[in-house]
C-alpha cells in the first residue's frame, strides 16, 4: 500500500469484526503493556504460529536467561487476560496451546 498523503482522507468506521472490536476496548479501559495488547490483537488478527511469537517475544524481552524468560511468559498470561475479559476462548489461538 502507498503511504497517505495530506490530501488522503481517513474515514472512522466501527471495526467490522466483533471479537477485535471487544478487545479493543477491553485494551482501551485496562491499558496493558504495550507487548501484551499487541500479542492479543495479533492473536484475533492473524492467529500466528509459535515460532513467530518466540521471536517478537525475543525482540520485546531480551534472549535467554531466567528474568527475560519470566517476562515473555508474563505477556503471554496479560494477553490471555485480555482475550479472557473480551469474551473470547485463549485456546482458540495457537499462542495459548
Amino acid at each position: 500500500m502507498r503511504m497517505p498523503t495530506p490530501t488522503d482522507v481517513m474515514v472512522a468506521a466501527p471495526c467490522p469484526d466483533q471479537h477485535m472490536r471487544r478487545l479493543a476496548g477491553v485494551i482501551a479501559r485496562r491499558q496493558p503493556p504495550h507487548p501484551a495488547a499487541q500479542l492479543a490483537v495479533w492473536a484475533v488478527a492473524n492467529n500466528p504460529p509459535e515460532w513467530q511469537i518466540d521471536r517478537y517475544l525475543r525482540e520485546v524481552v531480551g534472549p535467554g536467561q531466567h528474568a527475560a524468560a519470566r517476562k515473555r511468559e508474563e505477556l503471554v498470561v496479560n494477553a490471555e487476560k485480555l482475550l479472557r475479559a473480551a469474551g473470547l476462548a485463549p485456546i482458540q489461538f495457537r499462542m495459548f496451546r
